[in-house]
């Protein structure tokens, strides 16, 4: 450890990093050994159970002294990161071996102030000084709450598919205070966990609810490293990296003249209020997105038959790139990877109207690389600003629901038959994996929910003249709400190119609405605390950080 100190600046510092950091660099020791894992690294495990808690206000001081408990168990990053290493190589040796279970607590601002604690107010330290304050305003209202702010029309309740109130939710219906997050390679592991968990919550709280994520995988794919999505799509290709191993060996592969995914610790961590010095957390956006692939399928083939072309192509369209991960921006045909890698070295510097890919595209929408709001202008500040500011880190899961697995009020049976449903799920094909998809569930951490998840949801995926202010729609046409209390004019068409790179100008594309295969069956914004609040979380003298 090389801040004896324990200097609050010099932490700061380390965090603000301009390079990817080195994990055996002893500065970052004390940083990595109290953020909870997952975090600036996906845990990569094949089944990940999500169990939601609500405490008994009459608890508090029981509940505090089981979360002290759980946070021996909980995966730190330090831990994740030696793990990862042990598990590469006691895989070459038994390829059986199923690693550690992963870990991890969150807790949403209703589950802090249940306990006793204003994140938002914290009382300064011995020495009169302030300490960091959690003061999103997301994350303090609510999902719910932020829903019906933003969507929640006054009058002409949508009756599309996509608009689900939050009375209709899955999660989150009900409050919730507390995630825990098991990761594991072993359904066996996962299952024996849960029902612990599960029943020593009935003595302070209950369960309200129980998900059940997949990592699903192509054995086809030379890459070693993709991952299928909702509609069948490669998934998880771009995100931003934080350590230097990640980074060295991604540039083996990628030209990061286009697009340089190195990311700063601050991107994703915030300073917890009350840990240590060195105590960082992230604030976690979690959400159940239901999709709809027979939807998704015939707005394809409609869209393929006004523009005279196939539906490969139609789909690519939608989302930005082919199924195989390949870009439009760089190619108007699949399976131009090189089979080390998913071509990832692109921009939309030089495609401003959009007939490479669409400006609409999902993934050029929530990720605008170097896109313009004027052809020539000089925004270089701009788009610097979206890669270093508004990116956020993706660990979402894709899930299958079963009906005959939902029949039960019994959550220890509820989470068993989800597992179960996982078990019967991975031994399928690929093709009848993908064809089963319910949905995603979507996972995300940043430094600021109000400055990321929302930016890119509300900002950028909902604002129909996202990024330029004209007449055209740039509606995502996956997870862009067509209504918002914003926006209530009738939604026109999107526009989009018949023929790739043609310098048409938009006004020769083609009209086509497409939206409404995703609906948000609900969710919560949290916090992951740092391990050693959590560690200490009832011990009296903890008590000084409260008001």
């Amino acid at each position: 450890m090389s801040n004896p100190d324990n200097n609050l600046e010099q932490y700061e510092k380390l965090i603000n990093n301009s390079e990817p950091i080195n994990i055996d660099d002893p500065a970052y020791e004390q940083i990595l050994k109290d953020l909870q894992g997952g975090i600036i690294k996906s845990y990569g495990r094949n089944y990940s159970l999500y169990i939601f808690i609500q405490f008994d206000n009459e608890k508090a001081k029981d509940v505090k002294q089981w979360i002290q408990d759980q946070a021996k168990n909980i995966t730190s990053t330090s831990k994740q990161l030696k793990h990862t290493e042990t598990y590469k190589k006691m895989r070459q040796q038994d390829p059986s071996f199923s690693g550690e279970l992963c870990k991890n607590f969150f807790l949403s601002y209703q589950g802090y102030k249940t306990l006793g604690f204003d994140p938002t107010n914290p009382k300064p330290d011995d020495q009169g000084n302030k300490k960091s304050k959690l003061d999103d305003s997301d994350f303090k209202g609510g999902m719910k709450c932020d829903w019906e702010t933003t969507y929640r029309p006054t009058d002409n309740t949508p009756t599309d598919y996509w608009y689900n109130p939050p009375e209709n939710w899955d999660i989150g219906k009900v409050h919730i205070d507390a995630l825990i997050l098991l990761a594991h390679n072993c359904l066996e592991y996962l299952k024996k966990e849960a029902n612990s968990i599960i029943d020593k919550c009935e003595e302070f709280g209950k369960v309200v609810a129980c998900e059940a994520g997949y990592i699903l995988k192509d054995s086809n794919d030379k890459t070693k490293s993709l991952s299928i999505g909702p509609f069948g799509f490669a998934d998880s290709i771009s995100q931003p990296l934080f350590l230097k191993k990640d980074y060295d060996n991604y540039c083996k592969n990628q030209n990061i003249e286009q697009w340089d995914p190195k990311a700063s610790l601050n991107l994703v961590l915030a300073k917890d209020p009350f840990g240590e010095p060195y105590s960082y957390g992230s604030y976690c956006v979690w959400q159940k997105l239901e999709t709809c692939l027979e939807r998704f399928e015939q707005k394809v083939g409609e869209l393929a038959n006004c523009l005279k072309s196939d539906r490969e192509r139609a789909s690519a369209l939608v989302i930005g790139r082919f199924k195989d991960g390949t870009p439009l921006d760089l190619s108007d045909l699949p399976n131009q990877n090189d089979g080390s890698s998913i071509a990832n070295s692109f921009n939309y510097a030089d495609d401003f109207h959009g007939s490479k890919c669409p400006i609409q595209a999902h993934i050029r929408k929530v990720n605008p690389r170097k896109d313009k709001t004027e052809q020539n202008k000089d925004q270089t500040e701009v788009e610097e600003s979206r890669r270093t500011n508004s990116r956020i880190v993706r660990a979402g899961r894709i899930y299958f629901d079963n009906s005959n697995a939902l029949q039960t009020s019994n959550m220890s049976q509820l989470c068993l038959n989800k597992l179960d449903y996982l078990n019967e799920v991975s031994k399928q094909s690929l093709e009848k994996n993908i064809a089963s998809i319910s949905g995603l569930l979507f996972v995300c951490f940043q430094k600021s929910i109000h400055g990321q998840f929302q930016k890119l949801q509300q900002d950028w995926a909902d604002d129909r003249n996202f990024p330029k202010n004209q007449d055209s729609i740039y509606l995502d046409p996956v997870i862009g709400h067509p209504v918002t209390k914003r926006l209530l004019d009738p939604l026109k068409e999107q526009k989009w190119p018949p023929k790739w790179n043609s310098g048409d100008s938009e006004d020769d594309f083609t009209p086509y609405l497409f939206y409404n295969c995703v609906r948000n069956k609900g969710g919560e914004f949290f916090f992951a605390p740092s391990i050693s609040f959590l560690e200490n979380i009832a011990i009296d003298c903890i008590k000084s950080l409260q008001n």
